[in-house]
C-alpha cells in the first residue's frame, strides 16, 4: 500500500490533497517558506490573520524587512543556523511589523523544507501575545507596578480580542470595590455593590456562575444587550482572609459562542489574578512598614525627614519629648511604657490639624510638621498637644493611673521648611527642658529660643 493510499484510508471519502490544503490554509497557524536570503516564496492563506499581511503582499518580499529592528540581528543568526543544522530545537519569539505599522509578537518554529526542486526554509508561525504579556506582567510586578496596572495586563491572558469578548477583574480593598476591564461598565464587570447579581452571589458563596442576558435583572440585561453582549462567566478568586473573593468576568458577544471557549485563558488568569493581588498586598504592607513606626503607626524618622525635605511652603516644626517617661518603664515595665507611647501618639494626632504630619523620631520623641501656619497658629497647636498629654494615662491590667508631662520646642519659617528648622525646634526643646519641662518654647534658625 502506498503512502498516498494509506493516507486516504484515514480520511474517508475525501482526498489527502484537500486535507493538506485545509491544514495549511486555515486556522491560527501560518506557514511561510523563504529562501536563505529571506525572500518569501510561499505564504498560507491564514497568514493575514496571524501576521497582518495578505499572502500576495508577503510573497516576493524579504521577511527581514518586517522585523523589529532590535530582532533583526538575532533573526539573521537563526536563519544561518537553519541552513547549517536543518531545524531549530524550539520556538523563538520575534516582533513583526503589521501592514498598519504596529508590531505583533510571533512564536516561530523553523525547519528546512523542499518543493521538490529547491531547498527552502519553512516557518511555522503563531501569535505570541500571550507570551509577551507574561513578560510584561513579570517586569511590571518586580518594578513595583500599581495593582490596577498589573491587573489590566492580566486581562490579556484571555484572548479576548480575537474572539470579540470582554474581560473584567474586580476585587475589594480598603477603599471598596475596584475594577479593571477591557471596556465593561462596573455593573457588568463586578464593581457594582448591588445585591443579588451574579457577582454579589459569587462573592458571597465562592461559586462560579455562567448565564445569558435572560439570567440577569432587566436593567442589566438591557444594558448588556445594548453593548452587543450575549453570555457571561463569573469566576471567583479567593486571595485574602479579610476580603471576599475577587471575580473574573468574561463576556462573549451576542451569537453562538459561549464563554467556555476561554477555559484555558480563565485557568491561566485565575492564577495570575491571585498572584498579583497577594503580591501587591504584601508589597503594600512592606512599604507601609518601611514608612511607619511599628509601635504607634505614626510615620517613622525617615519618612518624616523625607516629608520635611519635600516641603515647598513655609510652616512650623514642633519637637515634643515626654517628660518623666523613663520611670514608667522602670516601675511598670516596657509593656506599660509601650501602651503609654501608643496613647500619647493618638492624643498628639487628635490635637493637630488633619493635614499635619505626626512622626515618632525615636524613644519618647515626637515631631509634627505643620505646613502653611504662622507663629501664633503653631504655638496654639503646641499648647493643645501639651494639654492633651497632661491628662492621666491608665496603664496595665490594674488600670494604674499615671501622669506625665511634655516639653515642646517650636520653630517657624516663612520660607520652605528644611532640616535646619527641625534642628531649631530641637534646640528650642532643649531650652524647654532646661527651663523646668512641661512647657512650650519658641525658637528659630537665628534667634535665641524664648518661652512661649
Amino acid at each position: 500500500m502506498t503512502s498516498e493510499s494509506t493516507a486516504s484510508a484515514f480520511i474517508g471519502s475525501g482526498s489527502a490533497d484537500a486535507l493538506e490544503r485545509s491544514f495549511i490554509h486555515t486556522g491560527q497557524l501560518a506557514y511561510i517558506a523563504l529562501r536563505s536570503d529571506g525572500v518569501v516564496v510561499f505564504a498560507s492563506e491564514c497568514a493575514e490573520a496571524v501576521i497582518g499581511w495578505a499572502p500576495a503582499a508577503i510573497v516576493g518580499s524579504n521577511a527581514l524587512d518586517w522585523l523589529h529592528p532590535e530582532d533583526a540581528e538575532r533573526a539573521v543568526l537563526q536563519l544561518s543556523e537553519l541552513n547549517t543544522v536543518g531545524s531549530t530545537p524550539g520556538t523563538s519569539l520575534f516582533r513583526i511589523r503589521r501592514a498598519d505599522g504596529s508590531f505583533v509578537p510571533l512564536e516561530i518554529l523553523g525547519s528546512m523544507v523542499s518543493d521538490g526542486e529547491e531547498t527552502l526554509i519553512g516557518l511555522w508561525i503563531r501569535n505570541a501575545e500571550h507570551q509577551l504579556f507574561l513578560e510584561d506582567l513579570l517586569h511590571q510586578m518586580v518594578s513595583g507596578a500599581r495593582r490596577p496596572d498589573a491587573l489590566r495586563l492580566v486581562c490579556d491572558g484571555i484572548d479576548w480580542r480575537a474572539f470579540e469578548s470582554s474581560v473584567a477583574i474586580s476585587w475589594t480593598d480598603d477603599r471598596g470595590l475596584q475594577q479593571v476591564s477591557t471596556g465593561l461598565p462596573d455593573s457588568l464587570g463586578g464593581a457594582d455593590p448591588a445585591l443579588a447579581t451574579p457577582w454579589d452571589l459569587t462573592r458571597r458563596d465562592g461559586a462560579a456562575r455562567q448565564g445569558t442576558l435572560a439570567d440577569l435583572r432587566d436593567d442589566l440585561g438591557e444594558l448588556a444587550g445594548e453593548l452587543g453582549l450575549g453570555a457571561y462567566w463569573v469566576e471567583p478568586v479567593p486571595w485574602a482572609a479579610n476580603f471576599p473573593p475577587a471575580t473574573i468576568t468574561i463576556w462573549t458577544s451576542a451569537g453562538p459562542r459561549a464563554p467556555g471557549i476561554h477555559a484555558y485563558g480563565m485557568g491561566l488568569v485565575r492564577n495570575l489574578v491571585e498572584l498579583v493581588l497577594r503580591w501587591t498586598e504584601q508589597a503594600a504592607r512592606l512599604d507601609e512598614a518601611a514608612r511607619s513606626d511599628s509601635l504607634t503607626g505614626l510615620v517613622n524618622h525617615r519618612t518624616f525627614y523625607t516629608a520635611l525635605g519635600e516641603s515647598s511652603v513655609g510652616g512650623a516644626v514642633l519637637y515634643c519629648d515626654l517628660d518623666h517617661f523613663k520611670p514608667v518603664n522602670d516601675e511598670l515595665g516596657h509593656s506599660a511604657g509601650d501602651t503609654l507611647l501608643r496613647v500619647a501618639a493618638k492624643r498628639i494626632q487628635r490635637s493637630v490639624r488633619q493635614a499635619d504630619i505626626v512622626g515618632r523620631l525615636g524613644g519618647d520623641e515626637f515631631a509634627v510638621l505643620c505646613s502653611d501656619v504662622n507663629e501664633s497658629e503653631a504655638l496654639e497647636i503646641a499648647r493643645r498637644i501639651l494639654q492633651s498629654l497632661k491628662e492621666p494615662f491608665h496603664l496595665g491590667e490594674a488600670d494604674r493611673e499615671v501622669s506625665i508631662d511634655a516639653s515642646i520646642g517650636v520653630a517657624v519659617s516663612a520660607t520652605p521648611m528644611t532640616e535646619d528648622l527641625l534642628k531649631a525646634a530641637d534646640r528650642a526643646l532643649s531650652s524647654a527642658k532646661s527651663a523646668g519641662r512641661g512647657r512650650v518654647v519658641l525658637g528659630s534658625t537665628s534667634d535665641t529660643p524664648t518661652p512661649a
